[in-house]
This record gives structure tokens, sequence and C-alpha cells, in this order.
């Protein structure tokens, strides 16, 4: 008797796990709610802070505040990169899957851009500064003309 008690409650213990392991496993598929994102709004949000940030980080290179440019550059990676580049990018419709990887390789240029801009700051190389200003410049201007592509 205990060894056939032992068989049937080894049996149920075995059925208890794989169904608990079911619903750990295979959570039921989240839906994302449709979302309707003003793409105008948030793309000039970006515009808007990358006006100013760009004036202020010139403003400083031409003042030689390098240790405001490094600052601000390291700043400018979780506020303006991070948050509002890829907050946006994050938004883009599943269907744009080519857009989205467009917009990731711009995300990760900004942030090269802006290492080297810090870099420029430690070296107190206004030149070199001036050139990853350029660049960075360029950058955001092809992750802004991403908006007419989302539109269509």
């Amino acid at each position: 008797m205990k060894a056939a008690a032992r068989t049937v409650l080894a049996s149920l213990a075995l059925l208890a796990l794989n169904c608990a392991h079911a619903f750990i496993v295979a959570p039921a598929a989240k839906e994302e709610p449709a979302v309707d994102v003003d793409w105008s709004a948030e793309f000039s949000a970006v515009k808007d802070a990358y006006a100013a940030a760009k004036e202020g980080l010139e403003a400083r290179v031409a003042a030689g505040d390098w240790q405001g440019v490094m600052t601000q550059a390291q700043g400018l990676d979780q506020s303006f990169r991070k948050r509002l580049m890829g907050g946006l990018r994050k938004r883009f419709p599943k269907e744009s899957k080519a857009l989205k990887e467009e917009a990731l390789l711009l995300c990760n240029a900004v942030t090269f851009d802006l290492i080297a801009i810090n870099k420029a700051g430690r070296s107190k190389d206004e030149p070199a500064a001036r050139e990853a200003l350029a660049v960075l410049d360029a950058d955001v201007g092809k992750f802004l003309a991403l908006e007419p592509q989302l539109l269509q």
C-alpha cells in the first residue's frame, strides 16, 4: 500500500510540475495596445532638444569650457540619445523594421559622436570638437529625416 501511495503522489507531483511549467514557460502572448503616436510632435521634440544642446555645446567649445563640454556630452548621452531618440525609436511600428534598424544605427552613431566630443574636450582640441559636432549634426539630421518615411 505504501508503494502505491508513493506512486500516486509522485504522479500527482509530476502533473502539478508540468502544469506549473506550462504557465511559467509559455505565458500568454502580450498584446501591445494600439498607440496613436503624433510623429510630428515626437520628432519636433527631438529637433528642439538637439537645437538647444547644439547651441550649448558650440558656445562651450568657442569659450574653451572643456569641463562643460565633457559634462554636457555625457549628459546628452542619457537625456537626448537614450531617452528622446531611443524612446522614439522603440515606438516605431513593427511593420517598419528597416526604419527601426536604421534608427538604431543612428542612435549608436550619436553615441560615438558624443564620445568623440568628450574625447576632444579631454584633450582641449577645438578642431576635433568642431569636427565631432559636425558629424553629430549630420547623424541627428539623418535621424530626423526618418519622420517622412514613417508617415508614408
